[in-house]
């Protein structure tokens, strides 16, 4: 029996992949996600908070991270944002979270000290394969000198049933 909250990646196989949205001439190794060391904080809506993962991608691409949940787990718990110190660069990125390959949740138009949370049911009777969750990012516009946005995952939690009750 595995513990009663574990982070995405403990309790799951995951992979990452990148794509463009467009023609554009950037290269896709611009895209990457990052797994975060213990302690790192950003300020993210005028708070300070703890970042589990850091996802980047070019102007023009989508970075994906793509995971089969252990069964063992009965509920991802989610939250995003984009950090405070990102207005400067005017990040504009769409967020979507997909189960089964479907749309669950989506956030158009996430800019700095902007957040998001959600809570995925990975025993949905309604869903082909429940297990299968993805979250994809896509960076709309940005005006740094590298043309990338910046968006971290505060939260991403796999919880047992035990748990919920």
């Amino acid at each position: 029996m595995p513990d009663d909250t574990v982070r995405l990646h403990d309790g799951s196989a995951c992979e990452v992949s990148q794509t463009t949205t467009d023609n554009s001439s950037l290269s896709l190794q611009y895209s990457r996600f990052i797994t975060q060391e213990t302690g790192t904080t950003k300020a993210i809506d005028r708070q300070i908070r703890d970042i589990v993962y850091t996802m980047i991608t070019a102007l023009g691409h989508r970075v994906t991270l793509t995971c089969r949940v252990s069964e063992d787990y009965a509920t991802l718990r989610m939250q995003i944002g984009v950090a405070d110190r990102e207005a400067s660069d005017r990040p504009l990125i769409n967020a979507r979270i997909y189960q089964s390959g479907i749309p669950k949740e989506e956030y158009l138009g996430l800019v700095a000290s902007s957040t998001a949370t959600a809570t995925i049911d990975l025993q949905d009777p309604n869903s082909a394969s429940p297990d299968q969750i993805a979250l994809e990012m896509e960076c709309q516009s940005a005006i740094n000198k590298y043309q990338h946005c910046v968006m971290e995952v505060m939260e991403a939690t796999l919880l047992t049933r035990a748990t919920q009750s």
